[in-house]
């Protein structure tokens, strides 16, 4: 049977837990999904830029497209988890997940323009990729471990470092030890 004291602990201990789902479900989870719409708004509006720069026109469908898809991300950016992702990749068949473009969508444009489109894409990519992994349970105690096993690591290398200084520590005291004999004895003689 639990004693008064251990009864105590225990609901200590689910109180902190429950604490913790509050930061990271109620606090957390709805500032990330903001700095994600932030980021890819930045991407967009950075996109406009560079066609309102004259590299590319704004009524072109490869524009367009790019435009849509990070339109698409933003509005549908808290429906995106590793779950999802994971039974996207696994129930949907390989052809039907590679995008597909207009045959015509490209032409006309230089490889400079094309090469840029492709960076704004990859780089919407990457942030949606980066904010679905980062947010699923199983990788935040994943990060959990790794930090706690790195800290580790940090700590014997800190006793490690610590027998080594106490073993020099200990030789300079040796040889000081020494010196003083000597020059006791010199005086002494």
């Amino acid at each position: 049977m639990i004693q008064g004291a251990q009864a105590f602990n225990v609901s200590e201990f689910w109180l902190l837990v429950a604490g913790m789902w509050v930061c990271v479900y109620v606090c957390l989870r709805p500032y990330r999904l903001d700095a994600l719409r932030d980021d890819l708004f930045e991407i967009r509006h950075r996109l406009f830029m560079y066609a309102a720069s004259g590299a590319i026109p704004f009524d072109h469908p490869a524009y367009g497209r790019v435009r849509q898809n990070i339109n698409c991300l933003i509005r549908f950016a808290e429906k995106l988890t590793v779950s999802r992702a994971a039974l996207l990749w696994m129930l949907v068949p390989t052809h039907a997940q590679e995008p597909t473009r207009p045959v015509g969508e490209l032409e006309g444009l230089s490889a400079a323009v094309r090469r840029r489109l492709d960076e704004f894409e990859q780089e919407a990519g990457n942030r949606v990729s980066t904010y679905a992994v980062n947010g699923s349970p199983f990788v935040l105690v994943f990060h959990a471990i790794r930090i706690v096993s790195r800290a580790s690591d940090l700590v014997s290398k800190a006793g490690d470092l610590a027998i080594k200084a106490a073993k020099v520590d200990e030789r300079m005291r040796f040889r000081i030890v020494q010196r003083l004999e000597a020059q006791v004895r010199e005086e002494c003689s």
